[in-house]
């Protein structure tokens, strides 16, 4: 872990760091001074890029969909939900390559099955890539946004239009797990929480239950 957080230009945090430990990210419009974020950067998953973590989540303890920052710096290790507030989300992704991480973690409450453990090679993992990362937050559906998507390992889909109907929960969000009707993206919209399979709400709430979202 490194002593200190280190200071780094969003698009320079990957050629310079080779361990994953906190980094103040400074946004390219400051001048050099320091009013980015305090984030943890993971350098060693993935030799494309650093990710930066900006959402903890834990959708069967408490709904994912705020907008504002909730407690401290999101980390791996986090047990309660904590996040950045989308419009340091935003700028993280205006500033890089406009793409999140989603991670997720869900044993099926109804049926005890494993669906999701986090693997970043197969569908434990979401990726987007937002065209206009401003025109989404994470507390409403944001219809005529254009995205791509693709599970861990796969390739991209090619540009999708975000529809305004379709969902009945709010669908703002970092990655839509199960492909729903309203092809929104920014984690899974359900009237809970995200789900893979949609038991978001009823008799039966089968909610993930962690998300890690990393974004750059």
């Amino acid at each position: 872990m490194f002593v200190g957080p280190q200071v780094y230009d969003y698009l320079d945090a990957k050629k310079n760091l080779r361990q994953d430990g906190y980094v103040f990210l400074r946004d390219k419009s400051s001048n050099n001074s320091l009013t980015g974020d305090l984030v943890w950067a993971d350098v060693t998953s993935d030799d494309t890029g650093a990710w930066f973590l900006v959402f903890t989540a834990f959708p069967r303890d408490t709904s994912p969909y705020v907008a504002g920052a909730s407690g401290t710096t999101p980390l791996p290790t986090d047990t309660t939900m904590n996040k950045l507030a989308d419009s340091r989300i935003q700028t993280i992704l205006n500033n890089g390559a406009k793409t999140t991480r989603t991670q997720w973690w869900q044993t099926s409450v109804e049926f005890g099955s494993v669906w999701a453990t986090g693997d970043l090679n197969n569908r434990s993992t979401q990726y987007n890539e937002f065209e206009f990362p401003e025109n989404w937050n994470s507390t409403s559906s944001s219809a005529g946004q254009r995205f791509k998507r693709r599970w861990g390992g796969a390739s991209w889909t090619e540009w999708i239009t975000s529809a305004s109907g379709g969902c009945s929960g709010a669908v703002g969000g970092w990655s839509n797990y199960y492909n729903q009707s309203c092809v929104q993206s920014w984690f899974a919209g359900c009237e809970g929480g995200p789900a893979i399979n949609h038991r978001c709400a009823g008799g039966i709430q089968d909610r993930a239950e962690k998300l890690l979202i990393w974004a750059r």
